[in-house]
């Protein structure tokens, strides 16, 4: 166990310094040392960081893939926090390969998860998301039922930004366009790397509304 927890801690180091092929080697090797020995909590965290690495390549269903381990893991040993993080991981992993429902049932999951521990970030962190993945999947009405549950005041920066962006496609869906470019004024704000996707993709929804896109 203690080459297992060295090689993932190496792991660890290498993903930081952007070192992914060298990171994944140490993992691998990590994994292989645990064939021999019952620590499911340091597997189910070396499969969870191979997830990170996978997606950080765009490598999604290896990333899925890993993830699922992780959790199965994390389960064994009754780590309800892990295994909740690692439910919102699947979600994402399943809205980067385009299977939104399974990506809606897993964030409503995480969501449910985070409840049962108490886990304030997690709980915003899978609301917002699911807001999103409902637009990607066209269902504005259950985005809108989704951001009332979102405190807002509580929420990070990045899922304000969110916030405000879900409301200007959703206002500008139904037509209040001018509104729609204030909310998204507003999400500017709040936009850090994280969130500068979303939230270029509703500057391009809203002006594709307003139909100068």
């Amino acid at each position: 166990a203690e080459r297992a927890r060295a090689m993932y801690q190496h792991g660890l180091v290498m993903m930081n310094a952007k070192k992914n092929a060298e990171a994944m080697c140490a993992l691998l090797e990590a994994e292989k040392s645990l064939q021999y020995c019952d620590n499911p909590r340091l597997l189910g965290l070396v499969y969870r960081t191979m997830g990170d690495i996978y997606g950080s390549e765009c490598l999604f269903k290896d990333g899925l893939h890993s993830v699922l381990k992780a959790k199965e893991c994390f389960d064994k040993v009754g780590l309800k926090l892990h295994s909740a993080y690692c439910i919102f991981d699947i979600a994402q992993f399943y809205s980067k390969l385009r299977e939104y429902d399974k990506a809606i049932e897993c964030y409503n999951l995480a969501e449910q998860s985070a409840i049962d521990i108490g886990d304030l970030e997690l709980i915003i962190r899978s609301q917002s998301e699911l807001c999103m993945t409902y637009i990607y999947n066209n269902d504005i009405t259950n985005s809108l039922l989704t951001i009332e549950r979102i405190d807002y005041h509580t929420a990070e920066e990045w899922c304000k930004c969110n916030y405000f962006c879900v409301k200007a496609i959703c206002e500008s869906e139904v037509g209040n366009n001018e509104y729609a470019a204030e909310l998204l004024e507003l999400a500017a704000r709040y936009a850090d790397a994280y969130s500068q996707v979303y939230l270029n993709y509703a500057k391009y929804l809203v002006a594709t509304n307003i139909g100068d896109y």
